[in-house]
């Protein structure tokens, strides 16, 4: 069995309004018509899978420092209604831009489950800051930088509640994300019926993977798409953290991301200092 899947680019954001305005948009009047257009057609037309690409995350939340749709929640709540409200056909998001590779998934009001993979990037990324390889070299080197980011990166992710996480099971333990070199992956099995996502790093060695029946990607039942005060159209797949849940683990990485950002530098200076010779 043969089938046919179309992709749909979220176009560039040139309507952003400024990050710090919560209340802003991501999208300008024109650019959600489109959006709205093109799904529509896709509908009509029949296919058999929607690839939604998008320059920044979409599901992940409570990652203020990081351009995603989050920081504005009323335009991102706009995009996953409009997702989920009337997708008979199977969906899934692409999106990067954060330097680290991850797998989300929500859980939506029309009975889908919405699956984003995010991959990026191919010469950049949380433990290698630096464009690899060198000429000459046969792998990359992470820098000092890429030492930093190797630790702030697993600081995130020990402390916040990253509750959209698709978390892989390995010989070492359970990862959520990659935060070495890496590439994603999506292959479709029409016969079964089937999306198995995966992200690669740069070596081919897969690190996360997921597979989800194609039906489980569309909606089963109808629901408006109009706004509802208290009415989210998706919650993570691992449940929405409690607000105490999200304070303790703000205060945890504030407290360590300080200690490592000075504690370096000052070990650093400390052990300096005592190999200097004496006059």
């Amino acid at each position: 069995m043969k089938g046919m899947a179309s992709t749909t680019t979220e176009p560039y954001p040139y309507n952003k309004d400024p990050w710090v305005n919560p209340e802003g948009d991501i999208l300008g009047m024109l650019q959600w018509e489109w959006l709205e257009a093109t799904l529509r057609s896709c509908q009509e037309e029949a296919v058999d899978l929607i690839v939604v690409a998008s320059s920044i995350q979409v599901l992940p939340e409570h990652r203020p420092l990081m351009e995603n749709w989050n920081r504005f929640p009323g335009a991102r709540e706009r995009f996953l209604r409009l997702l989920t409200s009337a997708s008979k056909t199977p969906l899934v998001l692409l999106s990067g831009d954060v330097h680290f590779g991850e797998i989300s998934q929500a859980e939506c009001r029309s009975g889908m489950s919405l699956v984003e993979i995010t991959s990026s990037g191919l010469t950049h990324s949380w433990h290698f800051a630096r464009s690899p390889p060198a000429p000459g070299a046969s792998s990359p080197t992470p820098g000092t930088l890429g030492h930093l980011g190797r630790v702030l990166l697993g600081l995130m992710n020990l402390f916040m509640p990253y509750t959209y996480q698709v978390r892989t099971k390995s010989a070492s333990g359970t990862v959520g994300y990659v935060g070495d070199l890496n590439f994603g992956e999506l292959t479709i099995d029409w016969e079964s019926g089937t999306l198995t996502a995966q992200v690669l790093r740069m070596d081919g060695e897969p690190v996360l993977h997921g597979t989800w029946p194609l039906a489980s990607l569309s909606s089963t039942h109808g629901w408006s798409a109009e706004e509802r005060p208290g009415e989210r159209a998706c919650t993570p797949v691992g449940g929405v953290p409690s607000p105490s849940r999200l304070a303790a683990g703000k205060v945890g990485l504030l407290v360590t991301t300080l200690g490592t950002i000075l504690g370096v530098p000052l070990l650093a200076l400390y052990f300096g200092v005592r190999v200097l010779p004496r006059p």
